[in-house]
């Protein structure tokens, strides 16, 4: 029997509640069991996987009309076993959600018709099951045997593959490079690199600019991502489609929480979970715009805003459906800072897509090439996925990029892997497929290893989510694990003989309903977003870490900041070894078909009390002494 749109959307008002753009649950179910050949076999269950509510195309539905599109759910594998995403119908959604691995094909149609009304056949949810389970979306007992051979593979690399290569950036050396210098010739940027011969070097007459103005300019870039589609055919039944896949011109990259991945449930309709803060701080703007339009004061900025709302509003009327508008509301009045004397010690980079940040890297890399001579660089990123019972995961492979291998500082890394506690296969395995290690990787092979001719090293470690010290109401600073692993980071920084930097490959606020929040994030609360990003930022600035810290925990990190641990394990790190902070730019990127925002920035420490660019030493802060763990 075949569901026709209709009947479809009209009977599963319980699917198509949450807002677009909203996480929706996913099946869970205890053990795994092997495919069904047969319809009286159970039928395994879906795997932990990401689901949000998204609208596609209605082929079949007339141009321009009424149901021109078509409610559909999105699947993507968090852990990125599945090559790539999958767009299920509502109705192949919600059958696939009674798959428990109990249920048989014959029981899973029955509990189907008595949940919704409407018959289907088993043999339906036979040929769904079939289809997603060669994408890799159930967690049956042939994707547990294969899981262990890939991990086995995976382990065995001598080094991590750059897998965004193609997608995110550039797979091709030259183009790669063409791109990131691009970056630095952005309106937005530093200003354009000038060419460098053979016998060239980087000279600190090169600074970096700052940003000292309030203007605001508007991208809008077209995404368009391959994904695997299931829909019901014909006849109804739930197929996996492979479509081309296409790379995405600029999506954002980090799946939800660019903090770790999990499914959450739908919040409640109308509860508003957007920061009160960012809620009220718009709410005092209203009066204004609540006034009729001939009482409005008009002024050229005004109308020129009104304008650019006007232009804004035809490019979205007219893009594709897939088009993601990107907002970056960023100082774009620059002016030339003096010369520095001491080298930059510390730095704050975003891993937003490369497509997107471009700009925000640029403003810190130009200062990580031209007042700096590090070729050791921590690089303290975010994971994305599972880490274990532990905070921190520290990898000993080297990075392949496209312009060949950058190599980690192995002995450094193993000795920081063993004061984290973490166990080898869960540290190794967090570091698979992470943008927020291999992005830096690429940017530092090109435009430190080729460009400035260093021999650059990385020590790569994934930093976890402050939630688990909010959730339990510890403070950090008080906690063994956090203090052992800081400390080891200290000696390390204290004892290598390097010149060297501390890298946090961070983002910072994620709002709207794609993380988890009820309401819709639009231009009118992106301002109220960026003064409670800069005042966060401010304490940063000022090497404030329990200060940073203080305000994550008053507001229980309720704008999903994924940059907490990983700022304050640099700060606490290097205490002593920093000047005050300078804040290089920052951008917000608003997500319009999903209506929510992506905040990030660029902030570099200068080395306190250096005459040279030559390893630090600084007397460290008293510390508790922690033992090792047993």
């Amino acid at each position: 029997m075949q569901i026709d749109d209709e009947d479809d959307n009209a009977s599963l008002d319980a699917i198509v509640e949450p807002p677009m753009g909203a996480e929706i649950p996913v099946a869970q179910a205890a053990g795994t069991v092997p495919p069904a050949r047969t319809i009286h076999e159970p039928i395994p269950p879906l795997r932990e996987l990401k689901a949000r509510l998204i609208k596609i195309p209605d082929t079949e539905a007339a141009p321009g009309g009424e149901g021109a599109d078509r409610n559909a759910v999105l699947l993507e594998d968090p852990e990125g076993f599945a090559a790539q995403p999958a767009v299920l119908s509502t109705w192949a959604y919600t059958l696939a959600l009674l798959f428990d691995g109990r249920r048989s094909a014959v029981e899973t149609a029955a509990a189907f018709r008595e949940k919704y009304a409407q018959a289907i056949m088993p043999e339906q949810a036979l040929t769904l099951q079939n289809e997603l389970e060669q994408a890799l979306f159930l967690n049956s007992s042939t994707f547990e045997d294969g899981l262990r051979q890939r991990l086995n593979t995976y382990l065995e690399m001598p080094m991590w593959p750059c897998v965004h290569a193609g997608s995110a950036y550039p797979a091709d050396p030259g183009a790669l490079t063409a791109t990131f210098e691009g970056f630095f010739a952005n309106p937005e940027g530093p200003g354009k690199l000038e060419p460098l011969s053979e016998k060239s070097v980087p000279s600190t007459a090169h600074m970096p600019a700052v940003s000292t103005g309030d203007g605001a300019t508007a991208k809008f870039v077209s995404a368009v991502s391959g994904a695997t589609t299931v829909t019901e055919n014909a006849g109804a039944k739930g197929e996996v489609t492979a479509t081309e896949s296409t790379p995405a011109a600029a999506p954002e990259v980090s799946q939800s929480s660019e903090s770790k991945t999990t499914t959450t449930s739908p919040v409640e309709p109308g509860k508003s979970e957007v920061p009160a803060e960012v809620m009220d701080d718009a709410k005092a703007a209203e009066g204004a715009a609540s006034l009729p339009a001939k009482e409005k004061e008009t002024s050229p900025s005004a109308e020129k805003t009104a304008a650019s709302s006007s232009t804004e509003r035809n490019i979205r009327g007219t893009a594709r459906r897939e088009a993601v508008l990107v907002r970056a509301r960023s100082s774009t009045v620059m002016k030339k800072v003096p010369v520095r004397t001491e080298p930059v010690r510390g730095l704050i980079v975003p891993h937003i897509d490369l497509r997107v940040g471009g700009a925000t890297y640029a403003h810190a890399y130009h200062d990580l090439m031209f007042n700096s001579k590090a070729d050791l660089i921590f690089v303290l990123g975010v994971a994305h996925q599972f880490t274990g019972d532990h905070l921190f995961s520290v990898t000993r492979k080297d990075f392949d990029t496209p312009l060949g291998k950058l190599n980690n500082a192995r002995e450094i890394s193993t000795r920081l892997h063993a004061a984290s506690g973490a166990d080898d296969i869960v540290a190794e395995m967090a570091h698979r497929g992470e943008h927020s290690i291999e992005f830096q990787a690429a940017l530092l092979k090109v435009l430190l290893g080729e460009r400035c001719k260093r021999n650059v090293e990385i020590v790569p470690v994934l930093c976890g989510s402050i939630d688990s010290y909010l959730a339990r109401d510890v403070n950090p600073f008080s906690d063994g694990e956090f203090l052992r692993f800081t400390q080891a980071l200290r000696k390390e920084i204290e004892t290598c003989g390097r010149n060297w930097c501390v890298l946090c490959s961070v983002d910072l606020s994620h709002v709207g309903p794609e993380f988890g929040h009820s309401s819709m994030i639009d231009e009118r609360l992106l301002l109220p977003l960026e003064r409670m990003d800069r005042k966060m930022l401010a304490l940063v600035e000022k090497l404030d870490v329990q200060g940073f810290f203080n305000e994550i925990a008053r507001t229980q990190n309720s704008r999903h900041v994924d940059a907490v641990l990983s700022v304050m394990v640099m700060l606490s790190a290097c205490q002593g070894f920093f000047k005050p902070g300078r804040l290089l730019h920052y951008d917000q990127m608003l997500k319009a078909p999903t209506h929510s925002a992506v905040s990030y920035a660029a902030m570099s420490f200068d080395a306190a009390e250096m005459s040279s660019d030559a390893p630090a030493v600084a007397k460290p802060p008293e510390v508790v002494t922690i033992p090792a763990p047993e």
